[in-house]
């Protein structure tokens, strides 16, 4: 029809310009006939056949698809293996005839390296590729997909064929399997702590380095090359008293560790004073006198000493203070001190003051006004603000069984923290609490504090005493100290907060009701949960997926008004980098639903020559739909009139 629609038109174009009047030259002629000639040609095409059909032949030997993983969990060796036999198998393909096509996937065939998704990764593959004439998919994976269902690969009807060694892959580790310490500690004390470190399929030394508040103090190599496990011995004594936290960590510069997670160890000791010496100044020799020198003698690496002053006024001197932590004031009501500024610089010095009986009229006192001894006699009761101070719930238990004492009645200063009251009209204090710059001030508002012992346990006595004495003598540090597992977490990572308390006489406190606070890094509270007891300490668990960033946390417990921050980081999700080896469940699954084979050794792959399709192809081209003939048809029948308008033929 194409060859009948040329000739007609080519006729019909040597018809009209075989003669021209006027005569034109040749070339004239000839440039008018092929412009007639072409316009015809569109005219009779568009009329005849406007569209054109045809056939075409061509080869199409049978397809291999090779998908091969770049998700973030394929290291570095298991990058090696596929770098090895990959090129193989892509050569013996081709030997065969196969048309082999290449591409990569992790979270489908453009997206991200943190997920492997292998039906999204088909289903991409289905939109790119004509997989009618596909003989096979080879699969280059590590296996960890997180598709939930993967028996959707059976509508492919594609065999898959997966690759992976048989033997396991071999990854090198440090680790800090267990440490070995004393929750408590003495000052200048020399305290071992045993620190079990485990290397597995790493041989060569290690470093263990110990932290004592975020600052190294030792440091001991451990050599694996003999061994996988090894136990280090360090030996510290604290210099500095209070809760100290500590962090053992190990290292080496000849390993590249996928995981170091688990490289740390944290934990805290408590440290107490090593020596420890009390001083009794008193008005008279009495029985108050004689049952806290019973008390203190009960305690070991405690020292004491008795002052009764013969005459008065009496003056305190360096000697009766030399390297005294509590001072504690027997006033019957005869004591006089001359220079209670020298008290005052005792207490400034970060020391502390107990005072039994009648207070003294001094700057440092907790009572405001002066102060007198009641005829009468009057029980005592804890107050709620006590209950901040595990010491006085012993006092609680037993208060029933207490007789009455004869007191002192005064006002408090406004900073004073009323402890215990008396059951008068007043409701006076009878214990009070204060500080004075760096230290302490407790006053007891009555007498004969021996007497207790007579209606209470034994026992239950010297605690309470121990406990106060402890607590007075200790410097004023962190009782209450939380951290974090670890300094940084994975996107997805449970995520563990510690706590240690003790209380003012640092002893574990053991009924807490303590609750943790997440902050984001706009300090919006984003989460709250209670601790609950582990051992010696407190744990708290957060299992949601926080976003990356940095985060804060606050353990606060409302009862002993304790309270501690600390901080962490949560990094983007990378979860495949600890996906370690191969899963060898996903790919003989997806091998098997697939009709597949699993290769282990290129041994095993027997190629058999692939199949040439000849296809025919056929394919319609709508002429009158192509601009391109359309603005053809238009240039030459316009130019041909304007060149017969110039040429004398119109």
């Amino acid at each position: 029809m194409i060859f009948l629609a040329l000739i007609l038109a080519f006729a019909i174009g040597w018809l009209f310009y075989r003669k021209t009047t006027p005569q034109l030259t040749p070339v004239k002629r000839y440039l008018l006939m092929a412009l007639r000639i072409i316009v015809l040609f569109i005219v009779l095409l568009f009329l005849l056949n406007p569209i054109w059909n045809y056939v075409s032949k061509r080869s199409n030997p049978e397809k291999v698809i090779i998908l091969t993983d770049n998700s973030a969990s394929i290291d570095e060796k298991k990058r090696n293996y596929f770098s090895n036999i990959k090129p193989i198998v892509e050569k013996k393909y081709k030997q065969a005839n196969y048309n082999v096509v290449n591409y990569t996937f992790a979270d489908g065939l453009q997206g991200s390296s943190n997920k492997t998704y292998l039906l999204k990764t088909m289903a991409e593959l289905q939109k790119q590729e004509d997989l009618s004439n596909t003989k096979t998919i080879l699969l280059f994976s590590d296996g960890w997909f997180q598709d939930e269902e993967l028996e959707q690969l059976q509508s492919l009807q594609i065999p898959i064929d997966v690759y992976y060694p048989n033997q396991n892959l071999v990854y090198e580790d440090l680790s800090i399997e267990e440490v070995q310490h004393n929750t408590k500690a003495l000052q200048d004390e020399v305290n071992p702590i045993v620190v079990t470190a485990v290397a597995s399929h790493f041989k060569g030394m290690a470093e263990v380095e110990l932290q004592v508040d975020g600052k190294t103090v030792a440091q001991k190599e451990c050599d694996f090359s003999q061994k996988s496990f090894d136990k280090i011995n360090f030996e510290h004594a604290f210099q500095e008293t209070g809760l100290k936290r500590l962090t053992v960590k190990i290292s080496s510069e000849k390993i590249n560790e996928t995981n170091e997670q688990n490289n740390f160890y944290y934990g805290a000791v408590q440290v107490s004073k090593r020596d420890f010496k009390i001083t009794i100044l008193s008005d008279k020799l009495n029985w108050d006198v004689k049952f806290l020198k019973d008390c203190i003698k009960r305690q070991e690496n405690w020292q004491y000493q008795t002052i009764i002053p013969e005459k008065y006024p009496f003056q305190l001197s360096p000697e009766n203070l030399a390297k005294t932590n509590v001072l504690i004031i027997i006033n019957n009501g005869t004591l006089k001190i001359e220079n209670l500024d020298f008290v005052e610089n005792f207490l400034k010095n970060g020391n502390s003051l107990l005072s039994i009986g009648k207070p003294l009229a001094a700057e440092f006192s907790t009572i405001l006004g002066s102060s007198f001894k009641s005829a009468r006699k009057s029980s005592v009761r804890i107050s709620n603000e006590a209950d901040q101070f595990t010491t006085f719930q012993l006092w609680r238990s037993q208060q029933v069984k207490i007789a009455p004492l004869a007191y002192y009645f005064a006002k408090p200063k406004a900073q004073s923290q009323v402890l215990a009251e008396f059951n008068n009209q007043q409701k006076s204090p009878a214990i009070l609490f204060n500080y004075f710059f760096k230290g302490k001030v407790l006053e007891f508002l009555f007498h004969d504090i021996w007497q207790w012992q007579m209606e209470v346990e034994n026992a239950n006595f010297h605690q309470f005493f121990s406990d106060i004495l402890q607590w007075l003598g200790s410097s004023e540090t962190d009782r209450f100290i939380a951290y974090p597992s670890q300094n940084s977490y994975i996107q997805g990572e449970e995520i563990d907060i510690f706590l240690q308390a003790y209380d003012e006489a640092y002893n574990l406190i053991q009924d807490l009701e303590a609750k943790a606070e997440l902050f984001n890094q706009d300090d919006e509270k984003i989460a709250q949960v209670y601790m609950s007891p582990q051992q010696d300490r407190f744990v708290a668990n957060f299992t949601g997926n926080l976003e990356p960033g940095h985060y804060k946390f606050q353990v606060s417990d409302n009862r002993y008004k304790l309270q501690a921050n600390g901080e962490f980081i949560v990094q983007k999700a990378q979860l495949e980098k600890f996906n370690l080896g191969f899963n060898r469940n996903n790919l003989n699954y997806v091998s098997h639903i697939s009709d597949g084979s699993v290769y282990h050794d290129l041994k095993q792959l027997s190629i058999q020559k692939a199949q040439i399709k000849t296809q025919k192809i056929e394919q319609q081209i709508p002429l009158y739909k192509k601009w391109y003939i359309i603005a053809l048809f238009l240039f030459c029948f316009c130019l041909e009139l304007f060149l017969r308008r110039k040429w004398g033929l119109l």
